[in-house]
């Protein structure tokens, strides 16, 4: 996919689009107090296709560990 991503937000009937800057790509990752360096393509391309370490934690701790200990008890 694209590393540029757009923000919409609808209501009152209108419809209001943007794209979504370097920081708030930091804040989705987990990483708000990231340092920023390099130009804003090279920021955008460093966190568009990077994994969120909270979703992951989630997937980890709700899903993945509960299996494997189902596994390691059974075996």
């Amino acid at each position: 996919g694209s590393a540029k991503q757009i923000v919409i937000a609808a209501g009152g009937g209108s419809l209001r689009m943007r794209w979504m800057n370097p920081r708030e790509y930091a804040r989705l990752q987990g990483a708000s107090d990231f340092p920023l360096v390099g130009t804003r393509i090279q920021q955008l391309w460093g966190f568009a296709d990077a994994v969120c370490v909270p979703a992951i934690r989630w997937i980890d701790q709700q899903v993945l560990t509960p299996l494997y200990e189902l596994a390691t008890r059974a075996a």
